[in-house]
């Protein structure tokens, strides 16, 4: 499953706004971007998605004492000598603004 999520682990308690991500979990994981070939276009989705759901991360953090927040980046093998990704500084230090962790994770072709 390439693409992008943001998993959220350790909620105790929703905040309003995500009455919709509800359930007997305390573990959310939301679909940040659905592109599964171009790594570029989800970062691009990441931050967008870091700046448009500002209020709702905030709410999320304030009503919860102790979250892990990972914005898990889904890339595909390449066979090639190196394989590299990084993040732009825009996207770190929107992630770091709400404590999100960043991860790639490389799935076998």
């Amino acid at each position: 499953m390439a693409g992008c999520v943001l998993r959220i682990d350790g909620i105790n308690k929703f905040p309003s706004s995500w009455i919709d991500h509800a359930d007997d979990s305390n573990e959310v994981v939301l679909t940040v971007s659905d592109e599964d070939e171009n790594f570029q276009k989800q970062i691009s989705e990441a931050i967008e998605f870091l700046s448009e759901d500002e209020c709702n991360l905030s709410e999320l953090i304030t009503v919860n004492e102790h979250l892990d927040l990972c914005l898990d980046f889904g890339v595909w093998l390449n066979i090639a000598p190196a394989q590299s990704y990084s993040f732009p500084i825009e996207l770190v230090s929107l992630a770091a603004k709400y404590g999100v962790s960043l991860e790639v994770t490389i799935y076998a072709a």
